[in-house]
């Protein structure tokens, strides 16, 4: 159900006000990234809220398929729980969150490389349906 989860139904709003007001423009939707605290071990959640990262990333992938717009996956783009910490984040190896700086790099790198195949193949469809 898309309007179970918070973030669908907002993400399901915006989503249908863009496709009204640009009813051509390219909708690409991108998952959270891998975080230590996005593992469902039964105590971990996300600002209080008992839904781990992982529960966001299958919502972003939900509402993006209902919707029917593109997804970059960032929960699997090589960060784990092996590496994360301190290869991609500073934070403690606590809980480690955020990442350091060649983390967003791998995440800036990974969202041009994704979003430069979903451009062309739009593109593509634009120029042979004479859009």
């Amino acid at each position: 159900d898309l309007h179970s989860f918070p973030t669908r139904r907002s993400s399901d709003l915006a989503i249908k006000r863009i496709k009204s007001n640009y009813p051509h423009a390219l909708i690409v939707c991108v998952t959270p990234f891998f975080t230590q605290r996005g593992i469902n071990n039964g105590t971990t959640y996300v600002n209080g809220i008992p839904l781990t990262c992982y529960d966001y990333v299958k919502a972003t992938k939900d509402v993006a398929e209902i919707m029917g717009c593109c997804v970059i996956d960032g929960w699997n783009i090589g960060f784990n729980r092996h590496n994360y910490y301190p290869q991609y984040c500073s934070d403690s190896n606590t809980t480690p969150t955020h990442p350091n700086a060649r983390g967003h790099r791998v995440i800036g790198e990974t969202i041009a490389k994704e979003l430069s195949v979903v451009a062309e193949g739009y593109i593509n469809n634009i120029n042979a349906n004479n859009i």
